[in-house]
């Protein structure tokens, strides 16, 4: 439990999900003893005025309430702990299920595109008109199977981490114009990843996938499940397209693929360029560059996909019929289209002979180990905190396993840095040091020290610490101890007078019987011997008195004579 108090009212309890851009708890209200989502905003990114502007202008229109998205109940923007607090919805987000390894059956995968399709509907008709940051952590399914929308006051930029850019349409990554067709990327992105267990696309960096956005076109759904319904195969399909106008217009003709299947695809999409048109700009190219061909092989590829699934690979159409020119200019066609289809493979497949293995569950050094064996490296590349994985297993892996690689290729690994939360142990009766090593050991810091006099503990161990004992705490919060300082002792007897170096401690000793050395007995002596030159300068005093008494007595007898 954290045992956090947040905004003087709400309890955390448990982190229940993390982005780059919050992270969110389940918590108590104090007030109304009822359960609620806490969403612990970053004060670095609301310290910036466009994010902070657009932030406030999205929490205006959630806070007036949305029927597909968790009601607003509280928010603080300012302090040490900016929060909002949300209302909370029983169910399960994708990103959960995904992360629990549970698969998707073909009716639920249409479920969930069929209620995505519609809450997103209604926020594009809305004052939001884009959601913007779509990611499966953003779709929750509740207890009634309908679909709620969640960060829906994110604001759209910036993209920071590469969960973020996975699901990013190619036009948000490139700073380009973006509406709401972006949102239907991003939900293609997450549907094909729930139907096949990866991402479509992916990389160690945004800004390579970004690049592996405008050159790969991923393996169709059918490719390997047979199952999945074909108006699922088609709006996932055209979802995923790299221009927007090559998508479906919003997110009812989106659902329009889905109930209607391949056949309505032609009337929800501008009309793809036809094989005529397509050896009409291959023609054009200039010296039929390597690039220019494999565009123009994938726009061919993206016009079979509308139809139905992609090709294989790119071929040649058949001829087609000119009227003038010769057969020159359509052979260099060929060739042109034959060199696309040779680097639409080469870039789809590459290297295609090695398999990155799974990493889950291995240290680094097992990873690494693991990796090398295969003839791949491995290389860790951060590391983030995670509730379920132990501290210093891996956590995630770049790319994921299954991906083809070729020899030599590395695979960037992220570790896990457990749960962020540590629970305190017992510092007492340790040494101040020692449990300053304790406290670094489990990624806690040393906050102060306080002195306190205690008789019943041994001087400078500590007698109590806060947080006590037990409590849970965030790593790297600090923690204060009290060591003690034993009280003096007045009872204490003076100490032992030196003795003589010279000698040992036996040398003065008469007899072993004695119980005293010389020197006590020379101590005696001179002691007794000074009482009695006391007492013989006393006495020799006194007589010397009573002469002097007499003769002042005699003589005062002798003037009365």
């Amino acid at each position: 439990m954290s045992q956090e108090l947040v905004g003087q009212r709400y309890l955390l309890e448990r982190e229940v999900r993390r982005t780059a851009r919050l992270t969110a708890y389940a918590a108590l209200d104090t007030q109304s003893q009822l359960p609620v989502t806490i969403k612990l905003l970053r004060p670095d990114l609301l310290a910036q005025p466009a994010y902070r502007a657009e932030l406030s202008q999205r929490l205006a229109v959630v806070k007036g309430g949305l029927p597909w998205a968790p009601a607003l109940l509280d928010l603080e923007l300012d302090g040490d702990r900016p929060f909002i607090a949300e209302r909370v919805t029983a169910g399960r987000t994708v990103g959960d299920r995904l992360r629990a390894g549970e698969s998707f059956g073909a009716d639920q995968l249409t479920s969930l595109a069929a209620g995505a399709a519609q809450a997103l509907t209604a926020l594009h008709h809305g004052p939001l008109l884009m959601h913007g940051t779509l990611c499966p952590e953003s779709l929750l399914v509740a207890g009634d199977q309908s679909v709620l929308l969640l960060d829906c006051e994110q604001p759209v930029s910036p993209l920071e981490t590469v969960d973020q850019a996975r699901y990013a349409a190619p036009e948000v990554l490139s700073g380009d114009p973006v509406d709401a067709r972006a949102d239907l990327h991003a939900l293609s992105c997450i549907l094909y990843q729930a139907a096949l267990g990866q991402a479509p696309f992916d990389g160690p960096s945004p800004l390579a996938i970004s690049a592996n956005k405008q050159r790969h076109v991923p393996d169709s759904l059918t490719a390997w499940r047979t199952d999945l319904p074909a108006g699922l195969v088609a709006a996932v399909s055209a979802g995923l397209q790299r221009e927007a106008v090559s998508r479906p217009a919003d997110a009812t003709a989106f659902a329009k693929l889905l109930t209607q299947g391949a056949a309505a695809s032609a009337a929800t999409m501008a009309p793809p360029l036809g094989a005529t048109q397509i050896l009409d700009k291959a023609v054009a190219i200039p010296a039929a560059s390597a690039a220019a061909a494999y565009n123009a092989a994938s726009a061919f590829n993206a016009a079979a996909a509308v139809g139905g699934p992609p090709a294989a690979a790119p071929r040649p159409p058949q001829p087609v019929r000119r009227e003038s020119g010769g057969a020159g200019p359509f052979l260099a066609v060929i060739v042109v289209l034959l060199i696309g289809g040779g680097l639409w493979w080469a870039l789809k497949h590459p290297g295609g002979s090695l398999t990155v293995p799974a990493l889950a569950g291995m240290n680094e050094e097992q990873a690494i180990a693991k990796l090398k064996e295969v003839g791949l490296k491995g290389t860790q590349n951060g590391s983030d905190y995670d509730d379920k994985v132990p501290d210093g297993q891996v956590l995630r892996q770049q790319p994921e396993s299954g991906a083809r690689l070729n020899p030599g290729d590395t695979v960037q690994i992220i570790l896990s840095k457990g749960s962020k939360n540590a629970t305190l142990p017992s510092l007492v009766n340790m040494s101040e040091k020692e449990a300053k090593a304790e406290l670094t050991k489990r990624g806690l810091k040393y906050g102060s020290s306080e002195t306190v006099e205690r008789a019943d503990a041994p001087n400078g161990v500590v007698v109590d610490q806060f947080p006590k004992a037990g409590a849970s705490v965030e790593r790297g919060s600090r923690v204060s101890l009290f060591v003690n300082k034993k009280p003096k002792d007045a009872t204490t007897p003076p100490a032992t007078p030196p003795t003589d170096p010279g000698k040992t401690p036996d040398a003065d000793k008469t007899t072993p019987d004695a119980g005293k050395d010389a020197k006590g007995n020379l101590l005696d002596r001179a002691v007794e011997k000074g009482a009695e030159l006391g007492r013989e300068a006393t006495r020799k005093a006194i007589e010397a008195a009573k002469d002097q008494l007499k003769n002042a007595v005699g003589g005062g007898k002798d003037e009365k004579k």
